[in-house]
């Protein structure tokens, strides 16, 4: 795995007990063993930490031999100019900055994102995995996103006989994923009022994997995305839901009680998995954002 740490972590310079002042890269992108190599030769104690050379007063040196041919004066006129415009915290030995991100606190979150990106070759559609969101829903998705779910098409590809091949939710087109969960009049009917029901603007898709990038970044601050992918994700499932149903019990859904079956399961999950919770039941149901109107961002 072709991870750079001297890329990733930056070490801050504190009251240098822990930083060795030739060998760590503390100052600029570079260690200044590499970056003032005649400087280096020159020094007496290679391995010397960075109180050893750096004082209240100015900087300490132990010299094998005095800098003084004109190579080696540029490199310490060059390194004195470096060290002026370095910030030293004296209240610790040393820290560091995560360079990924922008203020530089370390967190699991984009460490683990790091790593996946190196270790697994995913080219896919971007899933979230709200808490919001059942991790068995989160699931559905998934399996969806890669054409995985167990619809006829995807059967019969598997050697599996199935003895009708056309979707069953009001249509007549062989079921395939993407015709399923996005393409059936069935789909795209109720896709329609929830779109109305979220303020959002209609969008056609042709695949699912548009629709589960669609999710992943409409809203502009993570609470609002966090809504719009509980909402969304709901409605894929019970899309699943309604044509299981239809298959194995003989139930057709009705577009009101999908709609209202998808408004409350949606309450249900925004108000009990999340510490922030989603304000009324009746505020709700005009609007999934309407408790966001207060949120300072």
């Amino acid at each position: 795995m072709n991870l750079d740490r001297n890329k990733m972590f930056k070490l801050v310079p504190g009251c240098g007990t822990k930083i060795l002042f030739w060998k760590d890269t503390w100052c600029g992108n570079l260690p200044f063993q590499v970056l003032f190599p005649n400087l280096y030769d020159k020094e007496r104690v290679k391995c010397c930490n960075l109180k050893d050379r750096l004082s209240a007063s100015g900087l300490i040196w132990k010299w094998k031999q005095e800098p003084n041919d004109i190579i080696s004066l540029n490199e310490l006129l060059h390194l004195y100019t470096t060290i002026g415009s370095i910030e030293v915290l004296s209240q610790s030995s040393f820290g560091f900055r995560f360079m990924p991100n922008p203020d530089g606190c370390f967190t699991v979150n984009t460490m683990r994102r790091i790593l996946d990106s190196k270790l697994i070759q995913y080219k896919g559609p971007v899933v979230f995995w709200p808490k919001t969101v059942p991790l068995k829903v989160c699931c559905f998705v998934w399996w969806a996103a890669l054409s995985r779910i167990p619809v006829a098409i995807e059967l019969s590809e598997r050697g599996v006989k199935v003895p009708n091949q056309i979707c069953h939710l009001y249509d007549k087109e062989p079921e395939s994923v993407d015709h399923l969960l996005v393409n059936c009049e069935f789909a795209r009917g109720v896709s329609e009022w929830v779109f109305k029901w979220c303020g959002i603007t209609t969008q056609q898709f042709s695949k699912v994997n548009e629709f589960i990038n669609f999710t992943a970044s409409w809203g502009n601050y993570p609470r609002k995305r966090t809504v719009t992918n509980t909402i969304l994700y709901c409605l894929l499932w019970n899309i699943w839901k309604a044509r299981n149903d239809r298959i194995f019990k003989d139930l057709r859904t009705s577009y009101t009680k999908f709609v209202n079956n998808i408004i409350s399961l949606s309450f249900l999950w925004c108000n009990h998995r999340s510490s922030n919770g989603c304000g009324s039941w009746v505020d709700w149901c005009c609007s999934p954002f309407l408790h966001l109107t207060n949120v300072v961002l």
